[in-house]
């Protein structure tokens, strides 16, 4: 239920930005000095991951991995060094199972996971989501997901 409230939320978010930068929209595109240049920042992405997982016991599994792609800024005609929009989304799953079976007088299996993902966007229309869930299951076995997906564009150049 807090997953659709955050989506919802963000989408919400989204287009009252979007709603307000066409607004705000000037007479056209503007070449920009290099001056102007130096204190505008656009398109630039930043995303990471990281993922752990343990386990203790007389059976241990454990994976974990992490994944992060950044798509880089379409470059503005004119406007050397300076990218319109970029995106970026980043992963991380990690799984632990600790068990004794049938052993018995051993200490008490355990397991834990850890996953982040986050990001980072500039620009006048930025959009970040993020979500990340810890599973539960018998025997033992701990699974965690994340995921963060992250935009910026500028929009009413």
């Amino acid at each position: 239920m807090d997953t659709i409230r955050t989506t919802i939320l963000g989408l919400a978010a989204a287009v009252t930005l979007l709603g307000s930068s066409l607004a705000a929209r000037a007479d056209g595109p503007m070449l920009l000095t290099n001056r102007q240049l130096d204190r505008v920042t656009a398109g630039t992405v930043t995303v990471f991951s990281s993922s752990d997982a343990a386990a203790t016991g007389a059976l241990s599994i454990v994976q974990s991995t992490g994944t992060s792609v950044v798509s880089p800024g379409t470059p503005v005609k004119g406007q050397p060094g300076f990218e319109q929009s970029g995106i970026g989304a980043s992963d991380g799953v990690a799984v632990a199972a600790g068990t004794n079976g049938v052993l018995l007088n051993n200490p008490p299996p355990t397991s834990s996971t850890s996953v982040t993902t986050g990001g980072s966007a500039t620009g006048n229309l930025v959009i970040i989501s993020s979500v990340n869930h810890t599973f539960t299951g018998a025997g033992g076995v701990t699974a965690q997901a994340g995921w963060t997906v992250a935009f910026g564009t500028v929009v009413g150049f």
